[in-house]
């Protein structure tokens, strides 16, 4: 009976203690489950974070990438040019232009014109060549011989009209930038306008091929024997050249904030098509 009774209340008594012992680890599984979605949603917070860092890391790297690409070391001096040459365009250029082209009749202009870009054959051969642009350079060649004998010295662009074959402009600048040769930071030249520190640099060696430049290669050839005679034929060639896009300019600059940076991100833009083509 006493042992009946014992084993009873042993029984009693370890299954009380499994009781209670079954609420800590209940208890302590619920720790630790809470503990370990605690340290996820921690550990997901903090790779969001270091996402969203590294997303305002990359902004700030295109931010100084852009910065680079717009250095411009010269920009109150290309402001005070760019500004300049709007007075000498707005004050004298257009103004004289307009008055010649009620002068003379529009395709007399236009043969002026074809004749100025006939006589530059010699820059443009040269270029293609320097390029590999090997068919471009014989299409040019095929070019000054037609306009030059059935387009009456060129007056008349009878390869483009009667031919189809298309002129390809090149200049050093783009052979240049054809050979990887950066653009630099920009320049406004006096009259000439927007231009870059490479395009700059190369105007030498256009003017040396150029048979209306005073320091032409082709010296008997040249129409230009001095300083004068030179800026005669420039000015005379662009006058005609604006009096074929009257309007043009004052369109554009209606439309820009910023005539300077228009002038500057365009002409970079259209360089960096001219070089690709």
């Amino acid at each position: 009976m006493k042992i009946t009774i014992l084993f009873l209340l042993s029984f009693f008594i370890l299954g009380c203690s499994q009781k209670n012992s079954t609420v800590p680890t209940a208890t302590k599984t619920i720790e630790i489950a809470v503990d370990t979605h605690t340290q996820t949603d921690i550990q997901a917070g903090s790779e969001d974070n270091f996402e969203d860092d590294d997303f305002e890391d990359d902004d700030f790297e295109d931010d100084f990438e852009e910065e680079e690409s717009n250095f411009d070391p010269l920009y109150a001096y290309n402001l005070l040019m760019t500004h300049a040459n709007d007075k000498i365009f707005t004050n004298v250029l257009n103004p004289i232009s307009a008055v010649y082209a009620s002068i003379m009749p529009e395709q007399g202009r236009i043969g002026i014109s074809n004749f100025f870009t006939n006589i530059e054959f010699p820059l443009r051969f040269v270029n293609n060549i320097l390029q590999f642009k090997f068919n471009n350079a014989m299409d040019e060649t095929k070019r000054f011989l037609i306009n030059s004998t059935l387009g009456l010295g060129g007056i008349m662009d009878v390869a483009q009209d009667a031919y189809g074959i298309q002129p390809h402009k090149e200049d050093f600048g783009q052979t240049l930038g054809y050979y990887g040769i950066g653009s630099g930071f920009p320049i406004v030249l006096p009259l000439l306008g927007q231009s870059n520190l490479r395009d700059t640099l190369s105007l030498s060696a256009d003017f040396y091929f150029s048979p209306i430049s005073y320091t032409s290669i082709y010296q008997k050839y040249t129409l230009a024997g001095n300083v004068k005679s030179a800026t005669g034929l420039y000015l005379g060639y662009l006058f005609n050249k604006t009096s074929l896009h009257l309007g043009e300019y004052e369109s554009i600059k209606s439309d820009a904030l910023n005539l300077y940076t228009f002038f500057r991100d365009t002409y970079e833009q259209k360089r960096e098509n001219d070089i690709n083509d």
